[in-house]
């Protein structure tokens, strides 16, 4: 099978328009650490909008994102601008599909399967979900220290060091800015809107 070199076909992104402001926390607000994280634990369904850059093996790219998450279900879209190598990947419990800028599907029973099988990209896509959100996945052991504001502010799990820069002025509060890194491959992504339900789809 050719490898869909889908992190460098991607040309520089473009900020995404049309989302309402969302203010960024400052430092003067205190949370309690384990109410906080229990309610983003139970943020069943979210969308996010936001730009991602990664760099890895000296080479980089950057690409708009688009996340929608449910509760047993996903849809992720990667695309420079104007559209331009858009690739989207959907899955649920019944297994994965990649999308990709020719229009061919690639499908796979799990996500890191279809990563490594299809792609050049070294993301820890299968706990992005959660690292997103300022919280650990739960399936594994993981250092968590808290900032000023009793938030995530670095958080350590399978090799990786994510950094969280700021959170968004939510309830409860999501990240904005964060960075993430395991030795020479890095990311940095920087959410432009969240929108949330505690119900599901």
């Amino acid at each position: 099978m050719n490898h869909i070199h889908v992190t460098f076909m991607l040309s520089a992104l473009l900020l995404l328009s049309g989302c309402a402001h969302q203010q960024v926390l400052t430092g003067g607000d205190k949370f309690e650490w384990k109410q906080h994280s229990e309610q983003v634990k139970n943020l069943k369904s979210w969308n996010m909008d936001g730009k991602m850059g990664v760099r890895q093996d000296s080479k980089g790219a950057s690409f708009n994102v688009a996340w929608k998450q449910y509760p047993t279900e996903f849809q992720l879209s990667l695309s420079g601008p104007l559209g331009q190598g858009a690739v989207s990947v959907s899955g649920d419990r019944y297994g994965v599909t990649m999308i990709d800028s020719d229009g061919t599907a690639h499908k796979a029973r799990s996500l890191e399967q279809l990563m490594a099988e299809n792609t050049d990209l070294i993301l820890p896509l299968a706990q992005l979900p959660y690292w997103v959100k300022g919280i650990a996945d739960p399936h594994y052991p993981a250092t968590i220290s808290l900032n000023e504001n009793n938030l995530a502010g670095q958080l350590d799990q399978l090799g990786w060091t994510v950094s969280y820069l700021s959170y968004f002025q939510l309830t409860p509060p999501l990240p904005q800015k964060l960075k993430f890194q395991q030795g020479e491959n890095s990311g940095k992504l920087v959410i432009k809107r969240w929108e949330f339900s505690e119900t599901g789809r």
